[in-house]
Formats: structure tokens, C-alpha cells, sequence
């Protein structure tokens, strides 16, 4: 195995113990992933159980020595844990579940990460007052985008720290954090149903895309600033099916908030319509700041930027009384013509 690549983490998931102990010579080799096909044209656990000679074909010709003998080391174990799997044995599908908690989280983590990077917040400047260095709650994305990636940022200096050590805090994260996806990459491998992605996650990438917009518009960014966001955090999301998960999810969450806007959008078109058919004699010459709406008008603040609400919701009070001239003329013009004075006396 190479020099000082991480071994996985038996401790943490003691149902896969066997399994991640037969395994730890492989993981070493595939950076702790396991892989589709790495053991076709092995022989299984039922073999290797009758004690008959063990045969290797040809597909696996390609095999290095150290690489052919871990696999082979691993082959029976990993075969019966496969079928273990599929008949649903509870302590297994447990572990399953919280490995693929961890690798969702951990995913999520290192997209953040990269977005964060694209975005030039990693770490903001000037860095957020009101976080102190202690504070990693990077999680709570209804937070201001600063907030949020110094949070975070605080978070990989702390893991840094002990990263080298792989008996201190950061070093047993990383190794549990690469025994979870290798377990999840296993079951995957062997069409085991993995579960769905949780509320609080689905909640949370829309809460981190809305994030991104605002701080958006807030600096007033280009579309490419946010596209260059977006693609950094699809990238660093990783490999397997976590990561496909998570990818098809957040596509999902930046496709409803272009349709909230649209939909906000039109909302807005109806309710001024709709205040100028109810009352359109009704002008106003500025924004106040300190309500929700315009002075006299009261058309809804959401509809301006706080910089040019004075002059969009003038202009619009003066179309509104324009259309209102316009429409008395059109009914006076319609209007049947006042009885005469004689017709009037019944002469």
C-alpha cells in the first residue's frame, strides 16, 4: 500500500468491521473508494469456503501483484457482505444510513467550500465582526453569505490543525468521513437501495441557493460570477451517488428559485393592475422608507429597488392617472346624451 495512505475506519462502523478489515489493503490502493468491477473474475465466498483451488481469469490480467493479492484477500468477505446486504440485515442497513448522512454531509461541506473559493468569500473580506474564531456552525445557511463561509472557513482551519495527526479530532473526521463514502460506494456497486436525501438537506441547498442569489444582487455581480459559482460547487460535490444526488437536487433548487422570481414577478404585474383598477385616481410622488409601501399609492416595495423607488413609483402614479383621464373620456364619450329641458317637463 502507499506510504501514509489513511486506512479505514473499523471503529466507527463495527458491523462492517469484517468487511472494512478484509478491504484495508484495497482501500489503500484505490484511495479508499471502492470501485465497479475491481473484483469480476474473482472467485466468491463460496469458493473460497469449498477450499478448492483459488482461479482468477483474465479479466483481472491487468492486476499488478500487491493489487491482485489485496483484492483477492478481500474477494470472500466482500461477496458475503454483498448478500448480507441484500436480505436487509438491520445492523448493516443501519450503518449504511449513517454512512451515507456523513458522505451527504461531507459533500455538501467541500461544495460549499468550492463555491465559496469561486466567489472570493474564502475567507471574506473584510471577515464578518459579529464571528468569532471559534465559531464553525457553518450549517445554519439562513445566515448572511459572509457569515456563512467564515463560519466555514473557521471550520477547515480547526480540521487542518489536526489533519496530519490521524488520532486527533480532524484526523478520526477524515477517516470516518472516507470509511462512509468507501461503505456507500459498496452499496452502491451491488444496486443496494441507498437512502433518500433528508428534508434538513433538501432545506438546506435551497436555503444555500437562495443565499448565493441574494449576495448576487446584493454586490450587483454579473450572471457569470453566479454561473461560476454554481459550476464550482456541482464540481467539488465529488464522485458517486451521493454526489449525483446532491447535483440533480441542487439543480432542482436553482430551477424554483428562477421560478419563484418569475412567479413574484407576475404577482407583482397583477397586484398593480389591480390597484389601478381599484383605485387609480390615487398618485403617489415618492417611497417612503420607513413602511412597506409607496405614501399613496400603496403599491408594494418588493416591486422597487430601495435606489429608484421615488422615480419608478412617480412615473407609475402618473401613468396611473394618465390611464384614469382616459378612461373618463372614453365613458363620457359613450354616455347618452342629457334630456332636454322641454323633453324633460314632458312637453
Amino acid at each position: 500500500a502507499p506510504r501514509g495512505a489513511p486506512r479505514l475506519d473499523e471503529s466507527s462502523f463495527k458491523n462492517f468491521a469484517p468487511l472494512l478489515e478484509a478491504s484495508q489493503a484495497y482501500a489503500q490502493m484505490s484511495g479508499c473508494r471502492f470501485r465497479n468491477a475491481s473484483f469480476d473474475g474473482l472467485p466468491d465466498a463460496a469458493q473460497a469456503m469449498a477450499g478448492a483451488p483459488l482461479e482468477v481469469t483474465t479479466m483481472r490480467a491487468a492486476d499488478s501483484g500487491p493489487r491482485l493479492a489485496a483484492k483477492l484477500r478481500a474477494s470472500p468477505t466482500v461477496a458475503e457482505f454483498a448478500e448480507r446486504l441484500r436480505e436487509g440485515e438491520e445492523g448493516l442497513v443501519e450503518e449504511l444510513e449513517r454512512a451515507f448522512r456523513i458522505v451527504m454531509v461531507e459533500s455538501v461541506r467541500n461544495a460549499m467550500i468550492g463555491m465559496f473559493q469561486a466567489l472570493d468569500l474564502f475567507p471574506p473580506s473584510p471577515a464578518p465582526a459579529a464571528v468569532n474564531a471559534e465559531d464553525c456552525s457553518y450549517e445554519d445557511v439562513t445566515a448572511p453569505l459572509p457569515v456563512v463561509a467564515q463560519r466555514l472557513y473557521n471550520d477547515q482551519k480547526r480540521r487542518s490543525r489536526g489533519r496530519d495527526d490521524g488520532d486527533g479530532f480532524a484526523g478520526r473526521l477524515h477517516r470516518r468521513a472516507l470509511t462512509a463514502s468507501f461503505i456507500v460506494d459498496f452499496a452502491s456497486v451491488h444496486c443496494i437501495p441507498l437512502p433518500p436525501i433528508s428534508d434538513t438537506h433538501q432545506s438546506m441547498l435551497r436555503e444555500l441557493s437562495e443565499r448565493v442569489e441574494e449576495a448576487s444582487k446584493c454586490h450587483k455581480g454579473p450572471e457569470s460570477e453566479q454561473s461560476r459559482a454554481r459550476a464550482a460547487f456541482m464540481k467539488n460535490l465529488g464522485a458517486g451517488t451521493v454526489a449525483e444526488a446532491l447535483r440533480l437536487e441542487m439543480k432542482k433548487s436553482w430551477v424554483q428559485n428562477w421560478r419563484n422570481i418569475a412567479t413574484l414577478a407576475v404577482m407583482l404585474g397583477v397586484v398593480g393592475a389591480g390597484f389601478m383598477s381599484v383605485k387609480p385616481d390615487v398618485c403617489g410622488s415618492r417611497a417612503n422608507g420607513s413602511t412597506s409601501a409607496c405614501d399613496s399609492c400603496v403599491r408594494p416595495r418588493a416591486s422597487f429597488s430601495s435606489a429608484d423607488a421615488t422615480a419608478v413609483c412617480s412615473a407609475a402614479c402618473r401613468a396611473d392617472r394618465r390611464r384614469q383621464k382616459r378612461l373618463v373620456a372614453v365613458r363620457r364619450s359613450r354616455a347618452p346624451p342629457p334630456p332636454s329641458p322641454a323633453r324633460a317637463r314632458g312637453l
